[in-house]
């Protein structure tokens, strides 16, 4: 397969991806469960944004915890 070809699939499986997003954002908010599911959603934004965070931080913390057990024994 081409690398064009691959670009292609990738453009055309973000782009359906953005307008199912859309639309699932539209469904939601005529519904009456909106606000617990809009809500809902802000909660897996934010540890969408938290867990990569964190997972940057935990190389240095490891070096630091492997530090200060060196230098207790």
């Amino acid at each position: 397969m081409s690398l064009l070809a691959i670009k292609l699939i990738a453009v055309a499986a973000i782009f359906a991806t953005a307008i199912l997003g859309c639309l699932a954002a539209f469904g939601t908010s005529w519904s009456r469960h909106a606000e617990r599911l809009f809500a809902l959603g802000s909660l897996f934004g934010a540890g969408v944004f938290l867990g990569p965070g964190l997972i940057h931080v935990l190389p240095d913390s490891v070096a630091m915890f492997g530090a200060l057990v060196a230098l207790r024994l």
